[in-house]
C-alpha cells in the first residue's frame, strides 16, 4: 500500500492538466481587391521606362535559399486577392481562414529534339557555338515548332547572353522568351496575331570542346507554355498576410469570367520577358569554364536542385526528364511572386465585399486525463477496501497507546525508576546505593508504581513491575467484537 502512495500522488497530479486549445470563432472580412484589371501590363509604368525589374528574383532567391516568408498573399504557386478584418478581436493568435480567390499559371514543358524527324520541337542551335554577337544578315538560332496542320514555324529568342567562345570543355545557358521574327528584323516587328511563338519559353543547357567542336557540341532544350488560372481556396494567413496553408476547395474557373482570354495571355506572355536577365548591367558571359552561375534563372535552379550540375562543364547536359518539372516549379513560383508584388494590377472594390471567415484563438483549458484519473480511482478504492478490512480484523490492544510519537514514547518511562537509574546523582546517598545493590540490571513491561505514586503501565526495573499479558490491556470495545455482539444480539 505504501508503494501504491506514491503511484497514486503522481496519478493525482496528472489528472488535470492546462493545455492550449485552439478555438475557432466567426469573423467577417472586407475584400481589398476585386477580379477586375486597373491596367493591360503586368507592370506599372514606372516600372515599364526603367526597364529593369528584378523584385521576383531577389525574393525567390531568398526565400528558396534561406527559407525567408515570401510577400505577403503570394505562395510558391498562387497570390490570392487580399483582405482585411472588419472588426478587430480583442484576443487574436494572429490566425485566420477564409476562402479567397487565387490566381497562378499552370506551366507545362516539354523536352525539344535536335532535329524535326518525328519530333513536335526541335532546336537548331548550332549557331550558339559562336559565343560573340551576331551580324544583320545572321538569323542565328532558331526554335521550330510543328503547327496542327504539319506546317513548321520558326521562332527565335530575344534574349540570349553573348561573350567568350568555347575554350576546352566548356558550358552554356539559354534563357529566352521566343518571338516571330529574328531580333534584328525588331524595328519592322508588327504584333503577331495568334501569339504563337510569344506563347512560348525556352531553357537550355549546351557542351562542347573546343578541341573538337562538330564532335563534342551537346544540348538539351525545354519549352514551356502557360496559361493564367483562378480558383477559391481554403486559405490559413496571418495578420499580415502570409499565407501559412492552402487547398483547393474546387475545379478552376473559366479565366474569361474575370478577363479577356487575350488579356490573360498578355500577362503571361509579360511575364516571360520578365524571366530572363535583359537590362542586367555587367553581364557578358556565354562559354564558360567554371560552375559560376550568372544568369538569375539558372542560379535559382541551381538552389532549388542543390547542385551545380546543370552549369559544369564537366558533367553531361541534363536529361529533360529530371529538370521538366523543377523548371515547371521555378516558373509558377515566380509568376506568383510577380503577381503579388503588382496587386494594384486589380481593381480596388467600392462597395463592401464580405467574406466569411474564422479567427483562430489559443486559450488554456484545463484537461481530464483519463488514464490518471482511472488509476487514481483504482488505487483510491483499494485504499478503501484494506482499510475497511484492517477495522473489522483489528486485534486486542496491547499497548496502552502506540509508540509512534516522542511523547508517547516517554510517558512509558517518564515516572518509572528506570530514569532514575542513569540520573545526575553521585550513587553516594543510601536509596542510590540500595537501588545498585538490588537491581539485577534487567528491565520489564507491566504495571508498577510510579514515583509519583500513581499506578502506570510502561516499562520499569525489575523487581519493581509486575508482567501484564494482552488480555489486561483489551479495549473494551472494537469494531469485531461490536459485530459479534450484535450478531448475537439479532440471534
Amino acid at each position: 500500500m505504501a508503494l501504491l502512495v506514491n503511484v497514486l500522488t503522481v496519478a493525482l497530479g496528472g489528472t488535470f492538466n492546462e493545455l492550449p486549445l485552439q478555438k475557432h470563432y466567426p469573423i467577417t472580412f472586407n475584400g481589398i481587391r476585386g477580379t477586375g484589371l486597373t491596367r493591360d501590363t503586368l507592370l506599372d509604368t514606372r516600372y515599364l521606362s526603367v526597364g529593369h525589374y528584378y523584385d521576383h528574383f531577389y525574393a525567390a532567391s531568398t526565400n528558396i535559399s534561406h527559407n525567408t516568408t515570401l510577400p505577403p498573399w503570394v505562395t510558391t504557386q498562387y497570390t490570392f486577392l487580399p483582405v482585411n478584418e472588419t472588426v478587430q478581436p480583442s484576443t487574436s493568435s494572429g490566425l485566420y481562414k477564409a476562402k479567397l480567390r487565387g490566381f497562378g499559371v499552370d506551366t507545362k514543358c516539354e523536352a525539344m529534339s535536335s532535329s524535326p524527324a518525328g519530333s513536335r520541337a526541335f532546336a537548331n542551335v548550332t549557331e550558339l557555338l559562336r559565343g560573340g554577337g551576331r551580324s544583320e544578315n545572321d538569323t542565328g538560332a532558331t526554335f521550330n515548332f510543328r503547327r496542327d496542320n504539319g506546317t513548321w514555324t520558326p521562332c527565335y529568342p530575344t534574349a540570349i547572353l553573348t561573350g567568350l567562345d568555347p575554350a576546352g570543355q566548356s558550358a552554356r545557358e539559354v534563357v529566352t522568351p521566343l518571338w516571330p521574327i529574328s531580333f534584328y528584323a525588331y524595328r519592322t516587328y508588327k504584333p503577331y496575331e495568334d501569339h504563337f511563338c510569344e506563347d512560348k519559353f525556352v531553357v537550355g543547357w549546351l557542351r562542347a570542346n573546343s578541341e573538337d567542336l562538330n564532335n563534342t557540341f551537346k544540348s538539351s532544350f525545354l519549352y514551356c507554355e502557360s496559361a493564367l488560372q483562378t480558383a477559391m481556396f481554403d486559405v490559413d494567413f496571418d495578420r499580415a498576410g502570409h499565407i501559412l496553408a492552402y487547398n483547393r476547395s474546387g475545379e478552376f474557373d473559366e479565366i474569361t469570367q474575370f478577363m479577356s482570354l487575350n488579356m490573360s495571355q498578355t500577362l503571361v506572355l509579360q511575364a516571360n520577358d520578365l524571366m530572363n536577365d535583359i537590362g542586367r548591367p555587367g553581364i557578358a558571359s556565354a562559354w564558360h569554364n567554371g560552375t559560376m552561375v550568372v544568369d538569375w534563372w539558372n542560379y535559382l535552379l541551381k538552389s532549388l536542385m542543390q547542385t551545380t550540375d546543370l552549369v559544369d562543364p564537366s558533367v553531361e547536359v541534363p536529361k529533360p526528364e529530371r529538370v521538366i518539372s523543377v523548371v515547371e516549379d521555378l516558373y509558377q513560383r515566380l509568376f506568383a511572386i510577380l503577381l503579388g508584388k503588382n496587386l494594384d494590377l486589380f481593381e480596388e472594390t467600392t462597395k463592401p465585399t464580405n467574406i466569411s471567415g474564422v479567427v483562430v484563438v489559443t486559450e488554456t483549458r484545463i484537461f481530464l486525463d483519463d488514464t490518471a484519473f482511472l488509476l487514481s480511482v483504482v488505487i483510491l478504492c483499494l485504499n478503501a477496501v484494506v482499510l475497511i478490512w484492517v477495522y473489522l480484523s483489528q486485534s486486542d490492544a496491547y499497548l496502552p497507546r502506540l509508540p509512534s510519537t516522542l511523547g508517547s514514547l516517554l510517558a512509558y518511562t517518564a515516572a518509572s525508576r528506570a530514569v532514575r537509574e542513569y540520573g545526575e546523582g553521585d550513587g553516594t546517598s543510601d536509596e542510590e546505593s540500595w537501588h545498585r545493590k538490588a537491581f539485577p540490571g534487567t528491565f520489564s513491561f507491566g504495571r508498577y508504581l510510579g514515583v509519583d505514586g500513581n499506578l502506570h503501565v510502561g516499562i520499569e526495573m525489575d523487581p519493581f513491575v509486575t508482567p501484564v499479558d494482552g488480555t489486561m490491556l483489551s479495549r473494551q470495545s472494537t469494531a469485531k467484537s461490536w459485530l459479534q455482539r450484535k450478531e448475537e444480539e439479532e440471534s
